[in-house]
């Protein structure tokens, strides 16, 4: 019967035992390769294997810090912003908006990001994201249902330390900060609280962002709230923190 060792995160200190004891697998694998009995050989080699991967807690390779992983929250270059305050390059308030209308059940049915921008259409853009819709108008989309919203453009935040960062919403988001996703949930659903994504703010700045939402039918709902360093309670992410390139739609 074959075993199969639990799925480990693969961090610098085991990659460095995995490689000391590939060498090892291979000099007992020649040693084995003396042994004339093709089942002794087999059960000889299975049980080496299975004696270092025990030791090194190496078996099941995953690779730790992909773009969507709750570990590549914590790289230590991430986020960078995209603007330093002392940046003087001209902004416009509020996030550039794309509409487009499509009947989906799940965020990753909606166009690629790029392609949204060039095919959808434009709106005003968004202020603030502190919105119940009911059953009424999603933004200024001109439609109540079927509708995907793409938005874009910089969060600022004016110190460092640490924020907490949450969505309310009714139906699908994914929330992209510094290219990474902070927040996501993806398919229909009635209104409710993302899980709060940790960002540990080192440089104060504007930092790039993209939200993505969709409504598919019913009512709808679109919240983002903060918690700001020394603060002891969620708020509204304030009109002032969002803005975009002057010039973008």
């Amino acid at each position: 019967m074959a075993i199969f060792p639990r799925k480990q995160v693969v961090d610098e200190s085991n990659l460095s035992k995995l490689t000391l004891n590939l060498t090892l697998i291979d000099e007992l694998k020649k040693e084995v390769e003396t042994v004339g009995h093709t089942t002794l050989k087999c059960t000889v080699t299975s049980i080496l294997f299975c004696m270092i991967v025990t030791l090194t807690g190496c078996g099941g390779l995953q690779v730790k810090g992909r773009e969507g992983d709750s570990g590549s929250l914590n790289n230590a270059a991430w986020p960078q912003p995209a603007l330093s305050q002392a940046e003087k390059k001209q902004t416009t308030p509020g996030l550039s908006v794309v509409y487009y209308p499509k009947k989906i059940r799940h965020i990753s049915e909606m166009p690629d990001s790029k392609w949204i921008v060039k095919n959808g259409f434009h709106g005003e853009p968004i202020q603030i994201i502190s919105h119940q819709f009911k059953n009424g108008e999603v933004f200024g989309s001109g439609m109540k249902q079927e509708v995907c919203v793409q938005m874009q453009g910089y969060l600022n935040f004016e110190k460092t330390g640490m924020y907490l960062i949450k969505a309310n919403s009714n139906d699908g988001i994914r929330v992209f900060l510094d290219n990474k996703m902070i927040l996501d949930d993806p398919d229909v659903h009635s209104e409710r609280f993302t899980p709060y994504a940790k960002i540990q703010i080192k440089q104060p700045g504007r930092y790039a962002i993209l939200l993505r939402y969709f409504q598919r039918k019913g009512s709808a709902t679109l919240e983002m709230y903060w918690k700001t360093p020394g603060s002891d309670k969620f708020d509204i992410i304030p009109a002032i923190a969002y803005s975009h390139d002057s010039g973008a739609s």
